[in-house]
């Protein structure tokens, strides 16, 4: 048996989360631990449950998503990083893989997109996806 990849959503939007757990809940092989919707939040929620990816928007009420990511990253409190966004602007994209973000998702792709994002930086690759990218 595989022990599932530990992920934890975080993003401002109760919607977003919702779709994001139910579309992880389609899956064997990943399991939402948690969810958040501030960057303070998310740092205690990701001490707490230690999960192995973090999905997170880049834009967070208390702070930039992409400083959240950062301060993740620095302290190893996940293994990986996942940026969602509603922003087409490439700029977050190559600001996020600067930090040591290994995957990039846009809001508006398919909800399997996240899952693959998930899964790629698992396994050791980088993914950048967008709406109008297959």
């Amino acid at each position: 048996m595989i022990t599932p990849i530990r992920t934890v959503i975080v993003d401002d939007h109760p919607l977003v989360i919702v779709g994001a757990r139910a579309t992880i809940e389609t899956t064997n092989d990943i399991v939402c631990v948690g969810s958040a919707g501030t960057g303070a939040e998310a740092l205690g929620l990701i001490k707490e449950t230690e999960p192995g990816v973090a999905v997170i928007d880049i834009a967070l009420p208390d702070m930039s998503g992409l400083t959240l990511a950062e301060q993740i990253l620095k302290q190893q409190l996940s293994a990986y990083v996942v940026v969602m966004t509603i922003y087409p602007e490439r700029s977050y994209a190559q600001q996020a893989l600067q930090i040591g973000v290994k995957g990039f998702i846009q809001k508006c792709s398919a909800p399997e997109h996240l899952l693959l994002a998930i899964r790629s930086v698992t396994h050791g690759g980088a993914l950048s996806r967008s709406a109008n990218r297959p």
